[in-house]
């Protein structure tokens, strides 16, 4: 998997910012580059769980998904779909790597914020995949999530936090304390 960074993004003033580093798109794989002027600092590795209201019957057991996950797909493509953007960025490369290609729905609602999506999902509005930590204690369905899957299918991303060297001032120090 590839890596790309906005460097020229950094806050001047501060020499630091949380950096979400995402897969390259499809038709244009990136790479993180290491730069000497820059530190990396691990913060998460997030994975991504496909959900559903609390109230919605799926037609397939965990043993057929995990023998055969393209029952489920057929079944998921009739359904109502939640996402930030109309190209659903984060369903679309959950769907790649699980189901072996490319998802052709629509998104019922867009919502440009997965909490908001997540209490969408909550109130029987669709289906959506969002990350782990915003599905921790909540009363959605986990339809999907890495430990269903083979090892290989599971999606997930890293988050970075990514500061000049030359910069790296007290408020660097304790961001990085906080996820030590």
């Amino acid at each position: 998997m590839t890596w790309s960074l906005d460097y020229s993004s950094i806050d001047s003033s501060s020499g630091c910012r949380f950096s979400y580093l995402s897969p390259g798109l499809e038709h244009n794989p990136t790479q993180k580059t290491a730069r000497a002027s820059l530190d990396y600092h691990l913060i998460y590795e997030e994975s991504f769980w496909l959900v559903a209201p609390p109230q919605i019957v799926v037609p397939t057991s965990q043993e057929v998904l995990h023998a055969n996950p393209h029952s489920l797909e057929e079944w998921l493509r009739t359904q109502a779909w939640l996402a930030y953007s109309e190209e659903l960025p984060i369903i679309r490369r959950f769907w790649r790597v699980v189901f072996g290609r490319r998802i052709d729905v629509k998104p019922t609602l867009i919502l440009p914020d997965l909490r908001g999506i997540r209490s969408a999902i909550a109130a029987g509005f669709g289906f959506s995949v969002l990350p782990d930590y915003l599905c921790d204690g909540t009363q959605l369905q986990i339809i999907l999530k890495p430990e269903n899957l083979k090892p290989e299918k599971a999606v997930k991303n890293q988050i970075w936090l990514v500061y000049r060297k030359s910069e790296q001032r007290e408020q660097v120090l304790q961001i990085r304390s906080l996820f030590s």
